[in-house]
């Protein structure tokens, strides 16, 4: 319960799925339902996972900082780095789609 409040205090919508072990009561009910209702929202947690995800095979799960700000300022380095490299892939993707498909087709030729 304490995540959900400090996600609503934040301004957030939290959505989380519900357990099927989960005890029966009002709470469960209200979760069932508000998870139905959003269960669109929920199958885009990817976006932000894939972020995540990309930030931690790269530069690992924790950060080296002690201090709270540099900790702050690390992180956000490690997603600034993480934001131009995925710019730099789309972009380098853009100028050789065309090679990429004619290598793909004299490949597969028989």
């Amino acid at each position: 319960m304490h995540n959900i409040e400090l996600a609503l205090k934040h301004g957030f919508k939290p959505l989380f799925r519900p357990r099927k072990v989960e005890r029966h009561g009002m709470l469960r009910k209200m979760m069932l339902r508000d998870f139905r209702r959003n269960r669109k929202l929920y199958r885009r947690r990817g976006i932000g996972e894939t972020i995540f995800g990309g930030i931690e095979n790269r530069c690992g799960s924790h950060t080296r900082c002690k201090r709270v700000r540099t900790k702050v300022l690390s992180i956000m380095l490690m997603a600034a780095a993480h934001n131009l490299r995925t710019l730099m892939r789309i972009r380098a993707s853009e100028k050789s789609w065309f090679i990429f498909v004619v290598w793909i087709f004299s490949t597969n030729s028989g």
